[in-house]
Formats: C-alpha cells, sequence, structure tokens
C-alpha cells in the first residue's frame, strides 16, 4: 500500500503545477505526511526497527540541518520556512525510496510510476496544445508547457522520461507493454519538441549518444535500432502534429499524432518479431558482420553524395521529419542569446549575494528578495537563479552547497565503481538508462530551474534512491545500525507526520481564506474581506502577504470613515509585513497603496524610496518615484515655497536622468525604455530648474507620444521662449495660440518657473 500511496503521489504531483506554488505544495505536504502515518501503522508490528547509516546519508541528513540552520540567517522568513520543509519532504521521499526499492523487481515497477509522471505530463500538454485539455498556461507563446508551466522544465522532464521509457522497453519481453512503452515515449518526444526547448534537445541528444556507448556489445544493436525507430516516428510525428497546431488545425494535429503513434506500434512489432525471424533462417549469425558493414558504409556514401551534389536542388532531410518552427528554433543556440546572457548575469549576482551572506545563505526565498538591488546593466523578473547550485549556493550558503554536493558526490562515486566493475546483465539496459535519467536532472539543473519545482525534484531524490540501491545491489552495505524499539518508530512516524500535516493544513486553510478575502475586497466589501483576512493572518501568522493586505484593507476602511482605530492598524499590520520581509517587493507595493489610500504623503514617499533601493533598475518603480518628487514640489511651490520645492525638482530630475542612462547602459534593452511620461515630467522640472535646453532635449521626445503630445508642445514653446525664437513661435502657434486649455496650462508653468527662479507668480 505505501508503494503504491508513494508512486502515485510522484505521478500526480508534477500535474498539480509542478508543486512550484505554495497551496499545491501544502496539499501534497498532508498527502505525504499521511503516508508517513501509515508507514509507521504498518511497523507496528515489527520487533524492532533497523535503521543503517553509511556516509551519503549523513551526508543528506547534514544537508537537512544546514536549511534548518539558515532560519537564523534568511531575509525571508516564511518563504525560508517553507524551503526548510521543501527540503524535507525531499528526504522524507528519498529515504522512503530507499526503503521501498531494495529489492531489482521493486526498482523496475517504481521506475514506470516515474514514466507514467513524465507520460501523463507530456500528455496534457499535447492536449492543452490541440485545445482538449484546459489547463492554465499549458500551451502558451506557440510552446507546450504543460502543468509546469514552463517549457524548459517540461522539456527536461520529458528527456528524462524517454529515457526510462527506453531502458525498460528494451529490458521487457511481452509486445504490448513495449507498445505501451513506445508510445509514451513517444508522445514525450512530442511534448519535447513542442516546448522549443533548445537546451533539453542538446541533453537529450548527448544522453542517448552516450547510452548506445555505455550499453555494450550485447545489447548496442538492438538499443541502435529501437532509438533509431523511436526517434524517426517521433520527429515525423511533430512535424504534422506541430504544422497542426500552430495553424489551428487541431483535427489534423490529432491525426498526425495518431498516424506516427500507429506507425511506431508497427515499427516496434517489427522489431519484436524480427531477432526469431532472422535467427530461424540461420541470417544474422553467417551474414552478421557483412550486413552491418554495408549498411554503414551506405548511410556513409548516401550522405556523400547528398552533401556533395544534391543538397542544394532536394529538400534537407531534417526538414522533411521536422517542422519548420523546430529547426528554426535550433538554429538560435547561441552564446549571445539573451536567454544565455540573462543566465549568466543571474550567476553573477548570485554570487554576489553568497559574498553577502557567505555561510548559510539568505535563507530560501532570498534570491528572489534581493536579486534585483544587485542588477547591474538589465532588468528582468526571475524568481529562480536558473542554476540550481548558484541557488543553494545564495541561499544557503557555502556550507549548504557542500553538504549538497557531497550527496551527489558519493553517489557518482559509487556510480563510478559500479561501472567500472560491472558485468554486462540482461538488467544492463535498464540500470544504465535510469542511471543517465538522474544525471540528466542533475547536470542540466545546473543550466535551469526544473529542480526549484518540488514535484520534479522529488522525482529527481527518488531516482537518485533507486540508482543508489542499483548500483550497490540488492543489499545495501551500511556501515551502521541503529536498533529502535518496537513502539519507537511508530512515534518518529507520529512524529513527522504531525509535522508535516498540521502547519500544511493551517496554510491550506489560511489560503483558502485569503482567497475569499480577495474575492469580497474585489466586490467592495471591505469589513467581510478584513475578516477573512484576519482569520487567515491568525492561522499562518508569518505571512507577511497576508500583513500587507489587511494594511491595505484598514486605509480603504479609514478612507471611507476615517476613525483613529483604523489608521492604527494600517500601521501595525504595515510594520509586520515589513518585519518579516523587508525585501519583498509584492509587500511593499500593497504597502504603497496602503499609505496612499491614508493620504500619508510622507510614509508613501519613504515607500516608494525603498522600493527604489530595492528595484534600482525598473523604470516604472523609479518613474512613480520620480512623480512623487514631482508631485511633493509642486504642493510647496503652488504654496509660494520656492526653496522647500527645489530639493524635490533637483530629486525628480535626477530620477528621470537615472532611467534615460540604465535604458542606454542597458543597450536600449526593450523592458528598459523610458515613456513619455517620463520625457514630459523631465522637461517640466527642467524648466521649473531653468535648465531650459535639458528641457527642450526630452521634451522633444515627449513629442512623439499622443497622449504627451499636447503638453509636451506647449512646454516646447516655452523651453525655446529666451534662446530659439523661430522654434519658440513655431511651437506657440501649433499648440497654444488656439487652444485655450494649453494656453492656461503653458501661463501656469511660465509663472511658476518665474516663482522658482526669484520672479513673481
Amino acid at each position: 500500500m505505501i508503494f503504491w500511496g508513494v508512486g502515485a503521489g510522484l505521478v500526480i504531483a508534477p500535474l498539480m503545477k509542478g508543486l512550484f506554488y505554495e497551496e499545491e505544495l501544502v496539499l501534497a505536504q498532508m498527502y505525504l505526511g499521511f503516508i508517513w502515518l501509515l508507514y509507521g501503522a504498518t511497523r507496528l508490528g515489527d520487533r524492532q526497527a533497523e535503521l543503517k547509516f553509511q556516509l551519503m546519508d549523513y551526508a543528506v541528513l547534514a544537508y537537512l540541518i544546514v536549511n534548518i540552520l539558515t532560519i537564523f540567517t534568511a531575509v525571508y522568513l516564511k518563504e525560508a520556512l517553507l524551503g526548510i520543509y521543501r527540503v524535507f519532504d525531499y528526504v522524507l521521499i528519498y529515504y522512503l525510496v530507499l526503503e521501498l526499492t531494495k529489492e531489482a523487481k521493486d526498482r523496475e515497477r517504481f521506475t514506470l510510476f516515474v514514466f507514467m509522471s513524465t507520460v501523463a505530463v507530456s500528455a496534457l500538454g499535447i492536449g492543452a496544445a490541440v485545445e482538449k485539455v484546459n489547463f492554465p498556461e499549458a500551451f502558451a507563446h506557440g510552446r507546450i508547457m504543460s502543468s509546469f508551466q514552463y517549457p524548459n522544465a517540461l522539456g527536461i522532464y520529458a528527456a528524462a522520461g524517454a529515457l526510462l521509457g527506453t531502458g525498460s522497453l528494451l529490458t521487457r519481453d511481452a509486445l504490448g507493454l513495449k507498445a505501451i512503452l513506445g508510445l509514451g515515449i513517444y508522445l514525450n518526444i512530442i511534448a519535447l519538441l513542442g516546448s522549443l526547448s533548445r537546451g533539453t534537445w542538446l541533453v537529450l541528444g548527448l544522453a542517448l549518444f552516450i547510452y548506445l556507448l555505455g550499453i555494450g556489445r550485447r545489447s548496442f544493436w538492438k538499443s541502435l535500432y529501437h532509438i533509431i525507430v523511436i526517434i524517426f516516428f517521433g520527429f515525423l510525428g511533430s512535424k504534422g502534429f506541430l504544422k497542426g497546431v500552430y495553424a489551428k488545425d487541431y483535427s489534423g494535429a490529432l491525426a498526425w499524432l495518431a498516424l506516427g503513434a500507429v506507425l511506431l506500434m508497427a515499427a516496434l512489432s517489427f522489431l519484436h518479431i524480427l531477432p526469431g525471424i532472422v535467427e530461424k533462417k540461420r541470417f544474422l549469425r553467417r551474414h552478421k558482420k557483412v550486413l552491418l558493414w554495408a549498411l554503414t558504409l551506405e548511410l556513409i556514401l548516401c550522405a556523400f553524395i547528398y552533401f556533395s551534389y544534391t543538397s542544394q536542388i532536394l529538400p534537407t532531410p531534417v526538414s522533411q521529419i521536422l517542422d519548420t518552427t523546430v529547426i528554426q528554433r535550433f538554429g538560435t543556440i547561441s552564446g549571445e542569446d539573451s536567454s544565455y546572457q540573462d543566465r549568466m548575469d543571474m550567476n553573477r549576482i548570485a554570487l554576489r549575494i553568497v559574498r553577502d551572506y557567505p555561510f548559510l545563505g539568505a535563507g530560501a526565498g532570498g534570491w528572489n528578495s534581493l536579486y534585483h538591488q544587485y542588477q547591474d546593466k538589465r532588468f528582468y523578473w526571475s524568481s529562480e537563479v536558473h542554476n540550481h547550485y548558484f541557488q543553494i549556493w545564495a541561499e544557503t550558503g557555502t556550507l549548504g552547497l557542500v553538504t549538497y554536493l557531497a550527496v551527489w558526490a558519493l553517489l557518482l562515486h559509487k556510480i563510478i565503481k559500479y561501472l567500472l566493475h560491472r558485468k554486462e546483465t540482461p538488467r544492463w539496459p535498464y540500470t544504465w538508462a535510469v542511471i543517465l535519467a538522474f544525471l540528466v536532472l542533475l547536470i542540466h539543473s545546473g543550466i535551469d530551474m526544473e529542480l526549484s519545482m518540488p514535484a520534479i525534484t522529488m522525482v529527481f531524490w527518488s531516482l537518485g534512491a533507486m540508482v543508489n540501491n542499483e548500483v550497490n545491489g540488492s543489499g545495501r552495505h551500511r556501515s551502521k545500525l541503529l536498533l529502535i524499539p518496537k513502539p519507537g518508530y511508530f512515534i518518529l512516524s507520529l512524529l513527522i507526520g504531525g509535522l508535516l500535516i498540521i502547519p500544511a493544513a493551517r496554510e491550506y486553510r489560511a489560503a483558502l481564506l485569503s482567497k475569499e478575502g480577495v474575492e469580497e475586497k474585489q466586490m467592495g466589501y471591505y469589513p467581510r474581506a478584513i475578516d477573512k483576512f484576519e482569520q487567515a493572518y491568525f492561522l499562518s501568522p508569518l505571512s507577511p502577504n497576508l500583513a500587507a493586505a489587511l494594511a491595505e484593507l484598514y486605509a480603504h476602511r479609514y478612507k471611507s470613515l476615517p476613525k483613529e482605530t483604523y489608521k492604527e492598524k494600517v500601521y501595525y499590520y504595515a510594520n509586520r509585513a515589513i518585519e518579516m520581509a523587508p525585501y519583498d517587493i509584492k509587500t511593499r507595493w500593497s504597502l504603497d497603496r496602503a499609505y496612499a489610500l491614508l493620504g500619508d504623503e510622507e510614509a508613501l514617499l519613504k515607500e516608494r524610496e525603498r522600493l527604489a533601493r530595492l528595484l534600482p533598475k525598473d523604470p516604472y518603480t523609479l518613474e512613480v518615484l520620480a512623480q512623487s518628487y514631482f508631485d511633493r514640489g509642486m504642493a510647496f511651490l503652488e504654496k509660494g515655497k520656492p526653496l522647500d520645492a527645489k530639493p524635490y525638482f533637483t530629486q525628480c530630475l535626477a530620477v528621470t536622468q537615472k532611467i534615460e542612462e540604465n535604458y542606454l547602459a542597458s543597450e536600449k534593452r526593450y523592458n528598459m525604455r523610458p515613456t513619455a511620461q517620463v520625457y514630459l515630467l523631465s522637461g517640466q522640472v527642467s524648466l521649473l530648474l531653468a535648465e531650459k535646453k535639458t528641457a527642450a532635449e526630452a521634451l522633444s521626445k515627449a513629442l512623439n507620444n499622443k497622449d504627451t503630445k499636447s503638453q509636451a508642445g506647449s512646454l516646447l514653446a516655452l523651453a525655446y521662449q529666451d534662446w530659439d525664437p523661430v522654434n519658440h513661435t513655431r511651437f506657440y502657434n501649433q499648440y497654444i495660440k488656439n487652444n485655450r486649455e494649453n494656453q492656461l496650462f503653458y501661463e501656469k508653468i511660465q509663472n511658476l518657473a518665474n516663482l522658482m527662479n526669484g520672479g513673481k507668480a
């Protein structure tokens, strides 16, 4: 029962958005807690329980302990606790699978669970691509993303599944099971190609090449034939399927998908019966070497003729079996690619965070809270480093990285020893496939973020446990033995189950209540929304987002009914949110809205200054700050206090110029382009500070936007007034002369500029 429960959990978890979000994660955590309670109950009949340890087990426990210690250096307490629970889940899954797959037959059965999981994820993505499955963002921007909502995660998961399926297929004798496994691999290949994930294509291609190199003479040709057949029909089916998807011809896409599957089934059936035919005719035994060399020479000759003479007039072979979108996507692989450049920048930022948090890191969620402060030229949003090792280093420090590397280095050491002394057996194709699937996830996680998805990480640790058992043999060699009395194991399982279930249940209930609160807020029922959020906050008192939401809701109440108690509540919850997550961007923006509703201009300005320090390259945040400085300066100037206004205008100009400087430094990156409003603001404040040439330059850029054109043209007339009479007259006649509204605006700014510069309004 435990075996099936864990296996079913690994199949379902990736379908729950990869457990990337808290609501799905806590549900899975409750499920794991019940599994542990059930596991403890099954051990009640044991006279005593044995806990056997080896060096790798100590490394696993050390990694968990280091994660627990990060609570003392964490910059986001709630996320740090969630991160600790995630690692706790991985360790528990690892030890469960280690116990459940001691025997070879159990490992083979458990591998089928993992393979089923990859096929289910691929099938969901394929169904979403043809609009047969309704799952948010499972197919978006022309890419299959499936339940992970991220194409690269789908790509590497499907690649690992293809390897596992291949190993299982090559060790099975039943044609029916081979056909099912082949169909699963086929779906994985379709999803992998449809993800347009270039890196995973390269990884799978290299992994299959290494698989053939290491498979041994006994299984080489059988493996080669099956791999060629599966890839060929996978490519062929994907060509018609993706072409239909992109043309929105979903019936045609499904027809191609089915045709490829039928042809693959036929080919696998042929390969299944072929050995019996040739052996019966004694053909293979007599002519095997001659036939193989003849086929090899024929392929070389055909390739030479094609590339030398006919490649210019005949279509490329690849284009006959692959969709053009896939071919074009593959051709964009380059070190100059923006995705690659962003990843390199993230690695550099992670190292800078490590420098500031060297030993225990910034805690889980630390990267997402801090990385914007370290951005140099490029501005982007990324909650993950896209390098799991650097993510661990930044969030758990050097101690965390060392213990994590120690876990897998010890396993790699075992794998290498096993490979050096292995004997070629009928199981070897399976064993080699599982090892490579594990290594594919281990290596690819260094260039992407799939292991930031708990569901994939649980599968990864499960594969690690199975590989550990596989290379150890049926007897797991343990150096230490700890005997636990009969009730002790059940008590331990009870404690573990409680540690998982109780906090997860509270968090899940809090998430449901906050959802209800959001709905009440959207309908304007603020008292009822407050009630929901306060219940949620009681259940989850370490959630800064709930505290910030309550601050905003009480600010709404204060705006409609200015009671001092509401105001006090705003500041109380705002301070609690800041204490728990001082660097969290979402929390800060929520507080920004609360202070704006409250009408506390001083607190609002300070909050926007903090946001600008947290997001120094974000043009929107800087624009909001510049507008705040401008509004504050105008408030003083309209009261006849130019000396009080000037510092704010100076800061406003500096911020608008900083936005322009950031844009130029980023080599005019599209998401850092200043808006027309920024140029209008810069020009307006430059006029007030008597910097008319600077004003003219900025306003000329604002003139190109229809929303700012009228005001920019009016201000340009004022900017050119003293030093360019021709342009002054042109803009005055065009924008002011016959427009009463613009004329009033022009006169207002002119009077305020005179007041700022010592004249009279």
